[in-house]
């Protein structure tokens, strides 16, 4: 009986560690052990979405504290890729801090592409490190190079502006390396997101402003605003010299922790008003709360299309009005024509029966005057949204909900 208890709740354990796994299904970077901040959890998974885009390579680390209900931390280590990632080219390197083990798990071309002095190198380019984080920056570079790049930028791609340095209104623009659809909170599937991005790209094509998505599972300590802001504005969105567009963060979370975020820019403040925004978010809200996240998109599209949507130009307005005038006055010109009957008369005399108005006595009395009062709409405006600044010193516009 002992023994069948034993049994039961070793299953239990391994079920629970399997989808303790998947819970961090959201990042290419896995930390159970609290080693690196939540800001350098988004940079160093943007680190590795700039070798996915650029080999189409999965590339993973992963710091635990013990192989958990595995024999040996290799096996460990396939067990999470296999759990986090359907890539069918891939490395990870498992740190076992706990054990003083590590192992590095190559999955499909990756077992022909990396020799063992290659594993070494990578290993070796993480360990060599001073801290973490620098570690696993060295450790991305060193794959890039083994794939037959130049090693990644030494500047994060994706960031949120530095969290420890002060406003200021200095901006050096860069170039977008991310997709317009970033999930972090891994809300989508990887069919979802392409969907999505190609959705995205033909918005921006056709309208000549970028649209974006990103989701998160942490703020950094930020406001909604201010994360929206700075990761639009550091990561180099917007479309032309004017960077014009608009990012959507969502922040998933229990009732009344949720956040949706919407924050423009160039031309964008001017297409969207304070209410349409409103607007667009709360029409928004029900499918996010129900997890209906493709239908929440495809109303973030739906209305900034209707938004952005080019109307037509009061010039041509004016046109169709003149010609309309032009039209009618023929018409009408016409119809008096085609009327014979009717004879024009100098006097209105001619249409008096003579002794049918006698008027016997007439007079005139002030009555007095009133002024009829009524308080004038003000009408809302379309003519954009409010504006701030971001710590960048750009000018933005955008609104959120908290739900």
């Amino acid at each position: 009986m002992k023994k069948r208890i034993i049994s039961i709740a070793i299953v239990f354990v391994m079920l629970f560690s399997f989808a303790f796994a998947a819970s961090a299904n959201s990042a290419h970077v896995i930390d159970f052990t609290d080693k690196l901040t939540d800001s350098e959890m988004i940079e160093l998974d943007s680190y590795a979405l700039t070798i996915e885009q650029k080999y189409g390579w999965c590339v993973m680390f992963a710091i635990v504290d013990n192989a958990e209900n595995f024999d040996t931390t290799y096996e460990y280590a396939e067990d999470i890729y296999n759990a986090q990632k359907d890539a069918e080219n891939g490395v990870l390197i498992v740190d076992n801090i706990g054990d003083n083990v590590y192992s590095v798990y190559l999955a499909g071309d990756a077992k022909n592409v990396f020799s063992e002095a290659d594993e070494d190198a990578i290993w070796n380019a993480y360990d060599d490190a001073d801290t973490y984080y620098g570690g696993i920056v060295d450790y991305y570079t060193a794959v890039d190079s083994v794939l037959g790049g130049d090693g990644i930028s030494a500047d994060p791609i994706i960031t949120t502006a530095a969290a420890d340095t002060e406003d200021t209104t200095a901006f050096e623009r860069v170039e977008r390396q991310l997709p317009l659809v970033v999930d972090l909170a891994d809300l989508l599937t990887d069919a979802e997101e392409s969907e999505f991005n190609e959705k995205f790209n033909a918005f921006t094509e056709e309208y000549e402003m970028e649209i974006a998505f990103l989701t998160v599972t942490s703020l950094d300590g930020k406001t909604a605003q201010q994360f929206a802001d700075d990761f639009y504005d550091a990561n180099g969105y917007g479309y032309g010299e004017n960077d014009d567009g608009f990012l959507l963060l969502y922040l998933p979370g229990e009732d009344g922790q949720r956040e949706l975020y919407l924050t423009t820019h160039g031309d964008a403040i001017y297409k969207m008003s304070d209410d349409m925004i409103n607007t667009m978010l709360l029409e928004m809200k029900d499918d996010i709360i129900s997890g209906n996240y493709i239908a929440a998109l495809d109303t973030y599209i739906a209305k900034a299309t209707e938004y952005v949507k080019p109307g037509v130009h009061f010039i041509w307005l004016f046109v169709f009005m003149l010609v309309g005038c032009v039209i009618a006055l023929f018409v009408l010109n016409g119809m008096a024509a085609a009327n014979k009957s009717v004879i024009r008369q100098a006097d209105a005399k001619v249409y008096v029966r003579g002794g049918s108005l006698v008027l016997m006595n007439s007079n005139e009395v002030f009555k007095g005057t009133y002024v009829d009062k009524e308080e004038k709409v003000q009408e809302n405006s379309n003519s954009g949204s409010s504006t701030h600044k971001s710590s960048s010193g750009r000018t933005h516009g955008g609104g959120g909900i908290k739900f």
